[in-house]
């Protein structure tokens, strides 16, 4: 786990060390300059030792519980995330067009390569005996949704690849 909430985890450990310590320096000042404050707080504990066991294993389990979630999420985005790389096989190179804004009166954004231009390509460097084959791709980030299962999903990759262009790179496994 890389990142939780968009927030590098070295940064979101420092942040908590920081409160933490924070605390710590809080609750040792109360406890030096008002003794009886201190006393107060802590003369249940050894007053109702069951119910401060119960509350140490409740704390104990929450946590437990939170980072189960955590980790089997971060388990389950890895084994997908995986599974769609391995199907689609080994890729060395992968040429895009970017995304371009034409100043005439053609006004466009156009992210993919025209298949003219595919096939320019292949024509001038498809002998090369360095590249064992080309392929043309289509890929979008889209929502989704399966009306018959009643899922849905806000972001999916969905790729599109033409069966007769696969050649070399065999068929596609995972799906």
């Amino acid at each position: 786990m890389e990142e939780l909430f968009g927030l590098d985890m070295r940064l979101l450990m420092f942040i908590m060390l920081v409160a933490f310590l924070g605390i710590v320096v809080a609750v040792g000042f109360t406890a030096l300059l008002n003794r009886i404050m201190f006393k107060i707080g802590v003369r249940n504990i050894p007053r109702r030792p069951a119910q401060t066991v119960l509350i140490i294993i409740g704390l104990m389990l929450s946590t437990l519980i939170i980072s189960a979630a955590l980790g089997t999420g971060d388990t389950l985005s890895f084994s997908i995330r995986n599974e769609v790389i391995t199907g689609l096989g080994e890729i060395d190179e992968l040429l895009t067009s970017g995304r371009r804004l034409f100043l005439s009166e053609d006004i466009r954004s156009d992210p993919y390569f025209p298949a003219s231009q595919f096939d320019e390509l292949r024509a001038s460097i498809g002998d090369d005996d360095r590249i064992d084959g080309l392929a043309p791709m289509i890929a979008e980030t889209a929502p989704v949704v399966n009306p018959v299962a009643r899922q849905s999903a806000g972001s999916m990759r969905i790729a599109a690849i033409d069966p007769a262009e696969i050649g070399i790179f065999g068929p596609i496994l995972g799906f």
